[in-house]
């Protein structure tokens, strides 16, 4: 479409060119075959470049293009790229075969339209309209010129906003707040030797056993001078945690389905203080009841409490579980996202006053814990991996890793595809603007030489620079406003048959990107927006260029 679209201009230039080429005889085949040769030339020393280009580009960067595939293959980094990998023959011919037909096809439509033209009218080509009619007439004077770049335009809005709507989604869910605080916040890893293991011990293998080992492992931790609160919680029980636990939950007949973390409130621990999460009515830490384990007593967010109750005005209400047992609501949490990409949900926190009599609890639990603010955290690592992990090793258990909150979200981030979905997006959405800019560069710079006599007579009946500009750019405005719209009513059906993207389950209506008007309007706007700038920024400099062209050596005759 780019070329066409230069080539529509550039055979408009040559117009009197042609016509008097004609006059001395030439046929249309042989000036045919002359605009083909010339774009059979540019093609292949634009394809040669473009082929060096991208092996520089491989060369450099391979070992960043190779880190964007690690969450979808087990095979190992290959150390180098070897000529087979770098060249396909294949590949190659069937890329520069259509590259040549493309491109031949877009030379040969816009030759064919201008050697139409009869002798007279190619010579003549020329309009000598006055300004204001040029400024009210000129796109649809030049509509054949417009129409490759008018198509192109259309396309690439609507493409645009397909590749924005989910850069907008997932852009808005990372932006919620995500109800926790994960600086200086730990996940402790312990792993469990089984009976094939030579480490395994048979007498350390009882559940009464196991359940000591984990309160004794619990307060190595505790004690550790740099740690300023902890928490023993189930391995689905810590923010990004890839592990999911749920339940449906009643007020009377009305039930929700929510997810529940389960907190052992034993040495003191508290899993507030801990995460970071607040109490929605104060915005402070959520104090935990040195009784709540005692008096089976829950806390659940802002969201759950209204579907359940209607208001978040529920402590001191009940709620019941499937096994009809009722459960004394204590607090009121602020709305809280599991994981880093997803709307905040229903989330119930159940306290227990101690690890559960299950013979499997060496795989339930884990310890997660928070430092105390000025602590050094590479000293603090060092010394807890020299000092206190030989000491972790307590029966059966066995120390791992360490996990930083933060490393544990970038991890999900990576492993979920949440990265990766954002780089393609971002690669497809710069790829169309690329083509976006270097269309519009290309058609107004050749467009502008076109109108060199057009240039030279505004500037002659005074003009100034800015005015001439400004009337490109008011060209370049309405044709990409006017292309965008027509854009509009393919993205709303793209959206009636497959919705926006990253659709969230029973999202909260609170939030823009639930709202489908808003969300439309949005993303539209942002995508016009984006468009446009980079259309203006491709018309703006042949067009300062040709503002400058003097008067008389615009209006010379060429």
């Amino acid at each position: 479409m780019n070329l066409s679209g230069m080539m529509s201009s550039r055979m408009d230039e040559r117009l009197s060119e042609l016509g008097v080429r004609k006059t001395y005889g030439a046929t249309n085949m042989r000036l045919i075959g002359q605009v083909l040769w010339e774009n059979l030339l540019l093609t292949c020393i634009g394809g040669l470049l473009g082929l060096l280009i991208s092996y520089l580009i491989v060369l450099t960067a391979s070992d960043w293009i190779l880190t964007l595939f690690d969450s979808y293959t087990d095979v190992e980094k290959t150390p180098f790229l070897s000529f087979e990998m770098l060249f396909n023959p294949t590949v190659f011919c069937a890329s520069f075969g259509l590259c040549v037909l493309l491109n031949l096809i877009s030379a040969l439509i816009p030759a064919i339209w201008a050697l139409r033209r009869n002798i007279i009218q190619s010579l003549n080509s020329k309009r000598q309209d006055a300004m204001m009619k040029i400024i009210r007439h000129q796109l649809w004077n030049q509509r054949r010129q417009n129409g490759w770049l008018f198509v192109e335009l259309v396309v690439v809005s609507f493409f645009l906003w397909t590749v924005i709507d989910p850069i907008y989604v997932l852009t808005s869910n990372l932006a919620i707040d995500p109800g926790y605080n994960e600086e200086r916040a730990y996940a402790l890893y312990m792993e469990y030797y089984d009976e094939l293991h030579g480490k395994y011990d048979k007498t350390q293998d009882s559940t009464a056993i196991k359940q000591e080992n984990l309160y004794r492992i619990t307060r190595l931790v505790k004690n550790c001078p740099e740690v300023e609160s902890f928490a023993l919680v189930t391995s689905a029980s810590f923010p990004n945690s890839s592990s999911w636990n749920g339940a449906e939950y009643f007020n009377d007949t009305l039930k929700v389905h929510s997810q529940y973390y389960q907190f052992v409130q034993t040495e003191g621990g508290d899993v507030f203080r801990t995460y970071g999460m607040k109490d929605a009515k104060s915005g402070q830490i959520m104090s935990l009841p040195e009784d709540c384990a005692a008096r089976e007593g829950v806390f659940i967010t802002e969201r759950m409490a209204e579907e359940l109750f209607g208001t978040t005005d529920a402590v001191g209400k009940r709620v019941r579980y499937n096994d009809s047992t009722f459960h004394e609501v204590m607090g009121v949490l602020q709305d809280y996202k599991h994981r880093i990409n997803e709307q905040p949900g229903n989330l119930l926190i159940q306290v227990n006053s101690k690890v559960g009599n299950h013979s499997w609890i060496q795989w339930m639990y884990m310890l997660t814990f928070k430092l105390k603010p000025n602590v050094d955290i590479p000293t603090f690592e060092k010394r807890f991996k020299a000092e206190v992990v030989p000491q972790l090793n307590v029966g059966n258990f066995y120390f791992t890793k360490l996990g930083r909150f933060a490393d544990i979200r970038h991890k999900y981030e990576n492993e979920s595809g949440v990265t990766n979905t954002l780089r393609l997006q971002y690669s497809l959405a710069g790829f169309a603007l690329l083509c976006v800019f270097l269309g519009m560069v290309g058609t107004f710079w050749i467009r502008c030489n076109a109108r060199r006599q057009d240039i030279g007579l505004m500037r002659s009946m005074g003009a100034t620079k800015k005015v001439i500009r400004n009337q490109f750019l008011m060209e370049a405005w309405l044709l990409v406003t006017i292309a965008f719209a027509v854009s509009l009513p393919l993205t709303m059906h793209r959206i009636y048959v497959s919705g926006f993207a990253n659709p969230s389950e029973n999202g909260n209506p609170v939030y823009w990107q639930n709202q489908p008007l808003t969300h439309f309007l949005i993303v539209s706007v942002l995508a016009y927006i984006v468009l446009l700038i980079i259309a203006l920024l491709g018309t703006y400099a042949p067009v300062t260029r040709a503002a400058k062209i003097l008067p008389a050596e615009a209006l010379r005759d060429e």
